[in-house]
């Protein structure tokens, strides 16, 4: 929950179970909501708009965000904010690194399993270098265009895989980002009114989805 960029009241949770976002997610956003407004229903009325990390990601994950975001802003009627998931990973490795490294750009990289990832590249004033893609990871070297970057820091969950084949990778340490490394990007879509229509759009999920084996006994459908 932030007023501009300040926020007012932060909370994460990584789990490395998976399965937990059907189960935390709206425990948060009425741990949220609560905090900052009190159990008064009337006060969530003082929200102006509703923001999320739009992919790419989980498909499940972006599934039950999305949902969970559209629940809140269709019955306020108030607008719908969509970012970048890699974009705010950017913001999260900028944040978190020291501001005495030299840094030329950010390579975002989250796994997408097998031998794939979800990339993009960003320079660094935060300028967009690639779009956000999915990418094989294979023995071709680094891409051509990271020449013209000297200092690439990569983060993201995708990025040990990475640096099986590519082993010269600067690795900032940093996997994830949360709702808050995301606040600049929301504020510059809340400035030039970029937001989202609630009734036809779908998170970038960037390919395809494909069941995997049955779990827990159930069919896969």
């Amino acid at each position: 929950m932030a007023n501009g960029d300040n926020i007012i009241w932060s909370e994460s949770e990584i789990s490395e179970t998976g399965f937990c976002h059907s189960e935390y997610l709206h425990l948060l956003i009425k741990r949220c909501i609560e905090k900052t407004f009190g159990k008064s229903k009337s006060a969530v009325k003082e929200i102006s708009a509703v923001a999320l990390a739009g992919g790419p990601g989980s498909y499940t994950g972006l599934r039950i965000g999305a949902s969970a975001a559209k629940g809140l802003a269709l019955p306020l009627g108030i607008p719908l904010i969509s970012y970048s998931t890699l974009e705010a990973l950017a913001y999260a490795t900028k944040n978190s690194i020291s501001s005495n490294l030299k840094i030329d750009a950010f390579w975002s990289a989250m796994d997408a399993r097998r031998n794939e990832i979800y990339c993009s590249l960003f320079s660094n004033d935060f300028n967009r270098i690639t779009e956000d893609s999915p990418f094989v990871l294979d023995e071709t070297p680094i891409p051509d265009l990271w020449s013209n970057y000297k200092n690439v820091y990569a983060s993201g969950d995708g990025v040990e895989k990475a640096k099986d084949y590519w082993p010269t990778l600067i690795d900032s340490g940093i996997r994830f980002s949360e709702a808050k490394h995301g606040i600049s990007l929301v504020l510059n879509a809340w400035r030039k009114k970029e937001f989202v229509n609630l009734e036809s759009w779908t998170p970038n999920y960037l390919k395809k989805f494909r069941p995997g084996s049955p779990k827990f006994g159930l069919p896969a459908s």
